[in-house]
C-alpha cells in the first residue's frame, strides 16, 4: 500500500474544513474540473497541461504533469494519504475513497477541487505518526509526493480495522486450536519490477519474482520477509507473518498479465501456497547471529518481545544449515534487519499447475476489487483492493477456513 503526502497551501483552507468536506483538495485552478478525472491517461495528463499551462517553461509544465499524474492516475481508491494544511503541525490522515474530482464547498469560483477520502480514526493515525516519517517527506515543500520507506520499497503496510481485529484475535490462547489462513501478494509489478507475470491460455502461468530476489522459493517452500527495520520499527507484514504457527497456510497471489491468445484480461490469482512447517525470526550481522524458532509456541507467545531472551547462536545455526542455501533473505549477511522466514511442508505445500484467477483488472477504477462471489469462495473481504499488499488474513470462522482449506487442496 501506498502513503502519498499532500502539501496544502491556501488561505481559505483549514485541516478541520479538509476533514468534514472529505476532499483531498488539488490546487490546481486553470485545470477544468472535466480535465480533471480519476483514472485519467497519461498521455491525456500530459496534453492538458500543455494546453492550459502553455505560458511556463517546459521544466515546470514537467513537474505540474507529474503531481497530477500521482493525484489522478498512480494514487488508488484505499491508498493512505497524509495531508499538511497550510502552518498547521497536525498531518490529517486518510485514505482516497471511490469517486470523481469535485468542487471543494465553497470554493469552486476559484477552481478549487479534491479527490474524495475517508479520514481515519485517531488511533489508526497514531500508529502511523509513530512509524517515523522520514526527512524526505517532512521536509517536502511541493505539491504532492509518496513515501518511500527505509527499504527502498514503495509505500507501507498500514492494516485496516477488520484485518487488525482479526490478527488482534489470533495472538489469543483462545485460537491456539484454530488454523489460520493468510494471503499475501508477491513477484513482480508494475512499481517493482515494471512488469506482471504471465498467464497464457487454459491459465497456465509464467511466475516472475522481483528483481534479484527469488522469494518465495519453491524448491524448499520458504518465505521470507522483513520483521524489525534497521531502526528498531516492527513491520506490519512481519508482525502478521509471526502469527503462523505449525499447520497454518500461507497462500501467495500475483498479478498476471496475458500471453500467447490468453482470453482473459489483466488478472490477480492463486498460484502457490505452503503449510507451516517451521517459522523463524532471526539477525545475521557479524556480532549478533541469532534466530528464534516460534511455530510450535502458544499463539499468545511474542516472538519479537522474547527474542532477546530465547534467541540463540545454536538456533541460528540450524536455521542456517536447512535452509540458507535456499531463501534470499539470507543473502544479506552483514544486515541490521530482523527478518522473518516462514518454511513448508514439502509434502503438503504446493505450487499450483494452473492460477486460480481471484479478481480481473477494472480499467475504470484501475483495482482488483474484492467481489461478492470471491469473498463466498475465499474468504477474503469484499471491497477490498487486491493490487494493495498488506496480509490478509481470512475470517477465524472454521467452517470458512475449512472449505478454503479444501479448495486450495483441490485446486487444478
Amino acid at each position: 500500500m501506498k502513503v502519498w503526502f499532500l502539501r496544502i497551501k491556501h488561505p481559505a483552507i483549514t485541516r478541520e474544513a479538509v476533514r468534514q468536506a472529505r476532499l483531498a483538495p488539488i490546487l490546481f485552478r486553470k485545470v477544468p474540473l472535466k480535465n480533471c478525472r480519476v483514472g485519467m491517461e497519461e498521455e491525456e495528463i500530459d496534453a492538458v497541461v500543455s494546453r492550459v499551462y502553455s505560458d511556463q517553461s517546459p521544466a515546470a509544465r514537467y513537474q505540474h504533469a507529474g503531481t497530477l499524474r500521482r493525484y489522478l492516475l498512480e494514487a488508488a481508491p484505499g491508498d493512505l494519504v497524509g495531508m499538511k494544511v497550510n502552518r498547521e503541525a497536525e498531518i490529517l490522515y486518510g485514505r482516497f475513497d471511490q469517486g470523481e474530482v469535485r468542487p471543494f464547498p465553497g470554493l469552486e469560483k476559484d477552481g478549487l477541487k479534491g479527490r474524495p477520502f475517508v479520514p481515519i480514526g485517531a488511533k489508526e493515525g497514531k500508529e502511523i505518526a509513530e512509524l517515523a516519517l522520514p526527512e524526505s517527506v517532512l521536509k517536502y515543500r511541493a505539491t504532492f509526493c509518496n513515501w518511500l520507506d527505509d527499504e527502498g520499497v514503495e509505500g507501507v503496510d498500514v492494516p485496516d480495522e477488520e484485518e487488525k481485529r482479526r490478527r488482534e484475535l489470533y495472538v489469543r490462547r483462545v485460537a491456539d486450536d484454530l488454523q489460520q489462513i493468510k494471503f499475501i501478494r508477491v513477484g513482480a509489478d508494475l512499481g517493482c519490477g515494471e512488469r506482471l507475470s504471465r498467464i497464457f491460455p487454459g491459465h497456465y502461468y509464467h511466475f516472475i519474482p522481483i528483481p534479484k530476489h527469488s522469494d518465495p522459493e519453491f524448491c524448499r517452500f520458504t518465505y521470507g520477509d522483513v520483521a524489525k527495520r534497521g531502526d528498531g520499527r516492527v513491520a506490519s507484514k512481519g508482525r502478521s507473518l509471526s502469527n503462523l504457527r505449525k499447520g497454518d497456510v500461507l497462500v501467495f497471489y500475483a498479478g498476471f498479465e496475458p500471453e500467447g491468445g490468453a482470453s482473459c484480461g489483466r488478472v490477480v490469482g492463486i498460484f502457490a501456497y505452503l503449510v507451516v512447517k517451521e517459522a523463524w525470526l532471526f539477525t545475521r550481522t557479524e556480532s549478533n547471529r541469532r534466530a528464534l524458532c516460534f511455530s510450535d509456541r502458544p499463539r499468545s507467545f511474542d516472538p519479537f518481545a522474547e527474542f532477546v531472551s530465547l534467541a540463540s547462536a545454536e538456533a541460528w545455526h540450524q536455521l542456517q544449515a536447512r535452509y540458507g542455501k535456499w531463501n534470499a533473505h539470507f543473502n544479506d549477511e552483514y544486515s541490521k534487519r530482523m527478518d522473518v522466514v516462514i518454511c513448508g511442508n514439502r509434502r503438503e505445500s504446493r505450487l499450483l499447475t494452473k492460477v486460480e484467477v481471484l479478481e480481473a483488472f477494472d480499467s475504470d477504477t484501475k483495482n482488483y476489487i474484492v467481489s461478492e462471489a470471491t469473498t463466498k469462495k475465499w474468504g477474503l473481504t469484499q471491497g477490498h483492493d487486491l493490487k494493495m499488499s498488506p496480509v490478509r488474513t481470512i475470517a477465524p470462522d472454521k467452517v470458512k477456513v475449512d472449505e478454503v482449506y479444501a479448495r486450495l487442496r483441490n485446486a487444478d
